[in-house]
């Protein structure tokens, strides 16, 4: 998003806190950056920036910056905002000390969590981890990225993300691969009280018919039934 320095502050203000409450209201996730224009390093001497963060604060909206994005050598000011109403995720923020324009750059990383089993068959592809390795993904995506002109001086930063990101999901491919998932597991993860826990508690049950037979498998079933009732009474 980008704000021009001459467009109405006020009018802006407005609209913008319209949006978020709207995204709130209607309980949407969102992640807002750019070039706003507006100086929230003047928080304590300016009413009307103090006035807006706190209207944004009310909202749960989190403000990811809070140092300056551009420095010069007579002033340093936060005019690169980064806005999200993330609270499932642990997010991660910053800004790099790269001179690719007269703003430095800003980034916002929220952490993986462990997702649950249902949301990884929720599009009918998941990510294969079997072998994946942090270290040898890693490594190799240091090696592909050298391989390309990222940063150069006379690419566009515009370019430069595109690249990034292209070459990131192609390593990612190459390492975890995205896998279609069977109609069997599509049908049992579209029960929204199926969870992990009740799903395995099914799936020992079955082993033991199949091991032991229906009579010699009954006191076994007996238990993981009183099992399964507990799960789904939680």
């Amino acid at each position: 998003m980008y704000r021009h320095p001459v467009s109405n502050h006020t009018l802006f203000r407005e609209i913008f806190l319209n949006t978020i409450r709207y995204l709130s209201d209607h309980k949407h996730l969102y992640y807002i950056c750019g070039d706003f224009n507006n100086n929230l390093g003047n928080l304590e001497v300016e009413s009307t920036i103090k006035d807006y963060v706190n209207s944004l604060i009310s909202l749960s909206c989190k403000l990811l910056i809070s140092k300056p994005t551009r420095v010069s050598d007579h002033s340093a000011t936060i005019t690169d905002h980064m806005y999200a109403n993330d609270n499932k995720h642990d997010i991660l923020s910053g800004i790099p000390i790269y001179e690719i324009s007269d703003h430095l750059p800003d980034f916002a990383i929220a952490k993986q969590i462990k997702p649950d089993a249902r949301s990884i068959y929720k599009n009918n592809q998941f990510r294969d981890m079997k072998c994946f390795c942090p270290e040898n993904f890693l490594f190799d995506l240091q090696q592909t990225l050298n391989q390309t002109n990222l940063l150069d001086p006379e690419v566009p930063p515009d370019s430069d993300l595109e690249i990034l990101v292209q070459t990131f999901l192609v390593v990612l491919n190459k390492h975890a691969p995205l896998c279609n998932v069977s109609r069997k597991h599509s049908k049992v993860f579209k029960n929204p009280w199926m969870t992990t826990a009740l799903l395995k508690s099914i799936i020992t049950k079955i082993n033991f018919i199949q091991k032991f037979g229906i009579k010699k498998a009954h006191l076994n079933m007996m238990h993981i039934s009183n099992t399964e009732t507990h799960l789904i009474e939680q």
